[in-house]
């Protein structure tokens, strides 16, 4: 029975599980044409707490995406630049 549910579990990841980066924003429905952005900025070393950039916007899910897009390229320049 052992051997059986082990032949069921993939041993390996394929490339695509693999070389997909973590994505540090979301986008979340707050109403019909609003959104709610939040892109993650770190910890608070003091308070062990996450930090997040939140912002609403107003209008398409289209436009929240690239605006999240936006937000998440600006972090990561930030975070290589240091």
């Amino acid at each position: 029975m052992l051997d059986e549910c082990a032949s069921c579990v993939p041993l390996l990841r394929t490339m695509e599980e693999i070389s997909m980066a973590r994505k540090v924003g979301q986008i979340i429905a707050q109403g019909d044409p609003r959104w709610l952005i939040r892109v993650y900025l770190g910890r608070d070393y003091e308070t062990n707490k996450r930090n997040y950039h939140n912002r609403t916007i107003h209008g398409s899910m289209k436009e929240a995406q690239t605006f999240t897009k936006h937000l998440e390229i600006a972090r990561a320049a930030c975070t290589t630049t240091k």
